[in-house]
């Protein structure tokens, strides 16, 4: 091995483990409050930034002409991360903002590309240099991570060999901070050393040529999808994923297609029969799926209000439109459409970062917005109490607190109790001490609906014995509102066991993402027993806000079911659908 080779490959492990170390070490100091949050966020975000663009600019331009773009980067992704802190109380607060996050990792990581073309020549907006250092370093760092899984399996391994003979040093080192992310780092540097010495090898172009050939699948399937549509309309999934969440994924996959398809060059873009015209069919298809799922964000905002997961979702749709309709014109303009294509991935690749930053200065606050639109709902009766999640405020920082005490002021001008009731538990969960059980239970018990009303007085029996972690889970279900209207939870007590006297319960509760959680209790006792509920059939669960709703409009019933067991001694033997 060379010199120059065992030199370049230290430097680069030398700063994978320094970025492993400093991330940990910045982490550790803020966790037992030796510098204080936002500070510790920025200098974060701030060694983030900074490694993160070392490493990958490091190889195709000498490390030391990295430094100071390295350095612009990490100043600009720290200032941003800094001002959308300024929406939480606590600075860490924002880490649990996902859409903030994913702002932050764009902001940091669409610049590479056009870092690269700028240093390594011939200049930022050359579209040839962007597209190939794009990928490149998708393949480089995909290599880099890979080696890392590896070296850890590895260590695991030799770990478990050594712990045989009662052996348990290499466990104690490398399993315990600072050594872990010190490692990781060390060999994530190594692996992008190495797969920068194999450029030739490493060149993406397989990975483009195999990306190629599923074009006519896309384009099948978006075409099949298409057609059927006026016949039959867009219905729910199995699964927690939105119309239009799956929409936005095709339209995305379309659009990478077709830019692969176009390549850096046309010499080098996708040749044949059958590919080209698939690219161009694919392209002019392409802004009918984002234009629809921009319509059901539409939809679900003009329904349920503004949320940041709705409002990052309808900028999605809004670019990747953008990207739709640039494709299809420069298709129909006839000769050129590859080029055409190019300058827009250009341009709209600068637009998705500038609206990256936007997400993380005071311009675009996605909190604020949506408490806002929370509140005027309220004002205006768009959004009844019983539809209201006060559970969104207290994930929305500063502007959910602000907002939570106009809503207070509001039930108080208007002599509404429950929303007050709410109010008050909710800020309970809130504050650092919570509110006592029996609040939450009238919280809850004012919230949730009861079938047949008649047994309120049992459902509030049961209520009461709930703990308080319980009290506070069914609240935030109950806040979560259905898109038909109501409160995302009901409470059925019904003879669902005939031969035992009196009535059982079932809780039915509306998860996060959809799904149907269903909980059982025999009540009558001092602690009601508990008991599983069991969803039978292939499906993997009922629809929970179809259920729910038609529970509470009165319109589900008790039926029996068509089934045949085994009894013995011990119990019975079910043949479940």
């Amino acid at each position: 091995m060379a010199d120059g080779t065992a030199g370049t490959r230290a430097g680069f492990a030398l700063t994978g483990g320094l970025a492993g170390w400093s991330l940990y070490l910045l982490t550790d100091w803020a966790g037992r409050g030796l510098i204080e949050g936002r500070l510790a966020l920025a200098l974060i975000a701030l060694a983030a930034g900074f490694f993160t663009t070392v490493l990958a600019l490091s190889g195709p331009v000498p490390p030391r002409r990295t430094l100071i773009p390295a350095a612009v980067v990490a100043v600009g992704l720290a200032g941003l991360m800094l001002l959308a802190s300024l929406r939480h109380a606590q600075a860490a607060d924002l880490l649990d903002a996902p859409f903030a996050v994913m702002a932050a990792l764009l902001v940091m990581l669409l610049p590479l590309p056009f870092l690269l073309a700028q240093l390594a020549g011939p200049g930022w907006d050359h579209y040839p240099s962007l597209f190939r250092h794009s990928w490149t370093l998708v393949v480089r760092v995909g290599a880099g991570w890979l080696f890392a899984l590896v070296v850890w399996a590895l260590a695991a391994l030799s770990a478990a060999v050594l712990d045989l003979v009662g052996i348990d040093i290499l466990e104690r080192l490398l399993f315990q901070p600072p050594w872990w992310p010190i490692l990781t780092g060390v060999a994530l540097g190594l692996g992008l050393a190495v797969a920068n010495e194999l450029a030739e090898v490493m060149a993406p172009d397989l990975l483009l040529r195999l990306l190629r050939l599923l074009l006519p699948v896309v384009l099948a399937v978006l075409a099949v999808f298409l057609l059927a549509l006026p016949v039959r309309g867009i219905g729910g999934l199995p699964w927690p994923v939105s119309p239009a969440g799956t929409l936005l994924a095709m339209a995305l996959a379309g659009v990478g297609l077709v830019a692969v398809a176009v390549d850096a060059r046309d010499d080098l873009a996708a040749a044949g029969p059958v590919l080209p015209r698939a690219a161009q069919a694919l392209a002019l298809l392409l802004p009918l799926p984002a234009a629809l799922a921009a319509w059901s964000v539409g939809q679900r905002v003009l329904a349920l209000g503004l949320t940041p997961g709705r409002l990052a979702a309808g900028l999605a749709a809004a670019v990747l439109l953008a990207y739709g309709l640039a494709y299809a014109a420069a298709v129909l303009r006839g000769r050129g459409w590859m080029d055409r294509v190019r300058r827009a991935n250009r341009i709209l690749a600068l637009a998705v970062l500038a609206l990256a930053a936007l997400w993380l200065t005071p311009l675009l606050n996605a909190e604020a917005l949506s408490s806002r639109d929370l509140l005027a709902r309220v004002a205006d009766g768009r959004t009844t109490p019983d539809r209201l999640d006060l559970a969104a405020l207290g994930r929305w920082g500063l502007p959910g607190a602000r907002v939570l005490d106009d809503l207070a002021a509001l039930a108080e001008a208007r002599g509404d109790t429950a929303l007050a009731a709410q109010i008050a538990a909710q800020r309970g969960l809130m504050a650092a001490e919570p509110l006592p059980t029996p609040d939450l239970a009238r919280a809850l018990v004012a919230l949730m609906p009861v079938v047949p009303a008649a047994a309120a007085p049992q459902a509030a029996a049961l209520v009461a014995q709930l703990s308080p972690p319980e009290l506070q889970d069914w609240l935030a279900a109950c806040r979560r509102p259905l898109p038909q209207g109501g409160p995302g939870c009901v409470l059925v007590l019904a003879d669902f066991w005939p031969d035992r006297p009196g009535d059982e319960a079932m809780a039915l509760l509306r998860d996060p993402s959809g799904y149907l959680r269903a909980e059982g209790f025999l009540p009558g006792e001092t602690v009601a027993p508990r008991r599983s509920v069991l969803t039978l059939g292939g499906d993997p669960g009922p629809d929970a806000e179809g259920l729910i709703s038609a529970l509470q409009a009165g319109t589900a019933t008790l039926g029996a079911l068509p089934l045949q067991g085994l009894r013995g001694p011990e119990g019975w033997l079910v043949l479940l659908p």
